[in-house]
């Protein structure tokens, strides 16, 4: 009777372990079928997105570029230009040609020539205009730095350098 207890005991335990290895491999299994179910969801999900981008990229490819149409309203006759700047509010273009400074303004959609500047006496390589005034600086192959005012057609001479004056900085730009 003993041995008969023994051996059921052992069957018990044979049978327990049994079904609890079956549980594990029974919860692998579903844990499969989960991954590849994630699997076919990330796969239709790839195949959305590659469609949305092809659509997209059909759409772009369907679009025609807008052409612009310019007309030239008038010309300005220029020799060399070393450099050229604007007012703030872009009434105002100074340009550097050769030793001159020619000063237009912008009105009624043209550019009219209104003053020549001639005190340089070498290239004029930078110009400069004043953020706050209508005035402007030039910067030249004579080593001379002016401080110009349009408006009252005056100049101030501020620095002969030793080097050419190549460039013109404001404070905090370098």
């Amino acid at each position: 009777m003993m041995y008969q207890n023994n051996i059921i005991n052992q069957c018990q335990k044979i049978d327990h372990h049994y079904q609890k290895k079956n549980y594990q491999f029974k919860l692998f299994l579903d844990h499969l079928d989960l991954s590849k179910e994630t699997k076919k969801i990330d796969s239709n999900k790839n195949i959305n997105i590659n469609q949305y981008c092809q659509q997209k990229i059909q759409l772009i490819q369907q679009i025609e570029p807008v052409k612009f149409k310019f007309e030239l309203i008038n010309r300005i006759k220029q020799d060399r230009c070393f450099s050229f700047t604007f007012s703030i509010d872009s009434s105002v273009m100074v340009v550097g040609q050769n030793s001159m400074i020619k000063v237009f303004e912008f009105k009624d959609g043209n550019l009219k020539e209104t003053l020549q500047l001639t005190e340089h006496k070498d290239y004029v390589r930078c110009l400069y205009f004043m953020k706050k005034t209508l005035q402007f600086v030039s910067g030249c192959n004579d080593n001379f730095i002016m401080i110009w005012s349009w408006v009252n057609k005056y100049v101030d001479i501020v620095n002969k350098s030793q080097k050419d004056i190549q460039i013109i900085l404001e404070e905090g730009q370098q």
